[in-house]
């Protein structure tokens, strides 16, 4: 969900604007155990050379929820993120329908893709 706010009326150019946002709730996952979960979830399903990143803390409908990167890495080589897997606050879940992509098989064939274009790069 995108915030965004229209037709602010501005007096003049260079007016000060003041947004305040308050949302309240309860964080029982830290981003330590939300990185943890990620890893855990991307081992289980992706294997070994994705990994997750720093948890970032988002607003989404309404709700907080960890944001986790998750990068593709190619030992000796690169690291890239391939996509960010959104986390329920309160219980660790992972909500692949608010992830990006929002399926295992999107992350997948991106890491394939990634994979297929370092390999024909190499020497043999």
């Amino acid at each position: 969900m995108k915030t965004e706010i229209s037709h602010i009326p501005l007096a003049k150019k260079g007016a000060k604007v003041k947004v305040k946002i308050e949302l309240s709730s309860e964080i029982d996952i830290t981003p330590f155990v939300a990185r943890q979960r990620a890893n855990i979830f991307l081992l289980t399903h992706l294997g070994n050379l994705v990994s997750a990143g720093e948890p970032k803390l988002s607003i989404t409908e309404g709700r907080l929820r960890w944001v986790v990167p998750v990068f593709y890495t190619i030992p000796k080589h690169s690291s890239t993120q391939v996509g960010e897997l959104a986390m329920d606050v309160k219980i660790g879940e992972i909500i692949l329908s608010e992830s990006n992509p929002s399926s295992m098989n999107e992350i997948e064939n991106h890491v394939e893709a990634l994979y297929q274009s370092a390999n024909s790069g190499a020497a043999l």
